[in-house]
């Protein structure tokens, strides 16, 4: 039996489901051709065993989530390390095998390490990847269960919230150390952050022409919550803008490869925490982020 349906992107899929071989799935730019490819699979016996595995078809954990990043379009570029754990620990077994409690000795090793709201974030994206599959018309047919929301895999609470704003000292010797550092546009990243309490990723990925200098404002237009925003930009932050104001293409900060990416300041900001020996909290990303 074969059905046809139109995909978001505007092709067309046939699904061919044929007793004893898991449905065969494949795309094609044209309702005709779809309707040909299924009519050709359903009348040569040896064609099919060749495109459809057969039901015992094993999946493993870590190709199903290579399979989930390969079809990701959400707005979160830290999936992947999100997700990485899980492929480290249980990678090699089939989805199938795959227990609750061995998720939850995941989760619990994480938790010995990062905070609740960390863990619940591990929790809930590898259940996205098994709630996909599950899903997935080539894989519905093995009947897969959601390992991650078994009962034996707890919820992870929140953890307390801390104050993890700098003092207006320790902001001023951070800005003194930006101006003398290497790096000669990273006091502008961190003014930038300070003032508008951007997120590192958000300023990184600025552009020039995001820059309004009539009306001092710029404009970001992916953010975590996938919605536009507009952040404020004072006096001495346009006054930095008009050193190294470039065509509009360019990022603000570009990178070393000279290739469209962002500069990565990771290791820039720890040497300007190291100079001003600042507070335990000054090192993450969040202090600035949140001035």
């Amino acid at each position: 039996m074969a059905t046809i349906r139109k995909l978001p992107s505007g092709k067309f899929q046939a699904v061919v489901r044929l007793k004893g071989l898991r449905p065969i799935v494949r795309s094609f730019t044209s309702k005709t051709r779809a309707r040909d490819f299924a009519r050709q699979v359903e009348a040569d016996t040896e064609l099919a065993r060749k495109l459809g595995a057969p039901l015992a078809h094993v999946i493993t954990l870590g190709k199903a989530i290579d399979l989930f990043l390969e079809q990701y379009r959400g707005n979160d570029p830290s999936l992947k390390g999100w997700l990485a754990r899980f492929k480290k620990d249980l990678g090699d077994k089939p989805v199938s095998q795959v227990d609750p409690l061995e998720i939850k000795r995941t989760l619990n090793a994480i938790a010995s390490e990062r905070t609740g709201a960390t863990v619940s974030r591990y929790k809930s994206n590898i259940s996205s990847v098994l709630r996909w599959l599950i899903r997935h018309p080539e894989y519905e047919a093995l009947r897969l269960k959601n390992a991650a929301l078994d009962e034996a895999v707890p919820s992870y609470g929140q953890s307390k919230p801390q104050d993890w704003f700098l003092s207006e000292a320790e902001q001023r010797a951070m800005l003194a150390a930006c101006r003398g550092h290497a790096y000669e546009r990273m006091h502008l990243a961190v003014l930038l952050m300070l003032t508008t309490g951007a997120r590192r990723g958000e300023v990184l990925g600025l552009r020039w022409r995001d820059i309004d200098f009539q009306r001092r404002v710029a404009k970001l237009d992916k953010t975590k919550n996938g919605k536009p925003r507009l952040l404020p930009l004072t006096k001495p932050v346009v006054e930095q803008l008009m050193r190294f104001r470039s065509i509009p293409d360019l990022r603000l900060f570009p990178g070393r490869s000279g290739h469209g990416h962002p500069r990565e300041i990771k290791h820039d900001w720890k040497s300007v925490c190291d100079t001003v020996a600042a507070s335990q909290y000054s090192r993450r990303w969040p202090i600035a982020a949140r001035i």
